[in-house]
């Protein structure tokens, strides 16, 4: 099963976070392509499933992910999606700082969404990798997508 891991990020971190996912998924025994979502809206419909991630700032995703999200609409409803942020750990923590990615969420209706905490605040002007989630966490949850798809070619679902 071929599997697209996309993400749109501007330090770095979303990259990273983005192979430790495909790497995951391969020990699984899945082909995982990892690309940034600019070189991702042309072949998206030769992936069996998609995960999907963005940097998110003041509580929002960067607009390329949202973009390619709405544009690729008809095709990631037909596979599986799941969707990651990088956040600082002032975003995802309280109500009035939640990650807002409604019109995503509506677009792809994903099975899941996981906001990756950066382990520390990051320092201003946007220091390289300043939202890099701990990466034990990352690869729990890409167990999590695989075990989910294993199960589902399982059961021919």
């Amino acid at each position: 099963m071929r599997i697209l891991i996309t993400y749109a990020d501007d330090d770095g971190a979303g990259a990273d976070t983005a192979r430790l996912i495909g790497d995951t998924l391969i020990l699984h025994g899945f082909e995982s392509v990892v690309r940034p979502v600019e070189a991702a809206d042309a072949d998206a419909g030769d992936f069996e499933a998609v995960v999907l991630g963005s940097t998110a700032r003041a509580g929002h995703w960067l607009r390329r992910a949202v973009r390619f999200a709405v544009a690729q609409q008809q095709r990631l409803c037909e596979v599986p999606v799941w969707l990651f942020s990088n956040a600082s750990p002032g975003d995802a923590l309280t109500p009035e700082h939640a990650i807002d990615i409604g019109l995503v969420e509506a677009a792809v209706t994903p099975l899941d969404h996981r906001p990756f905490l950066a382990t520390a605040a990051p320092a201003l002007p946007w220091a390289p990798h300043a939202l890099e989630p701990d990466p034990g966490e990352v690869c729990g949850w890409a167990h999590q997508i695989a075990n989910t798809l294993q199960t589902s070619a399982a059961s021919g679902t």
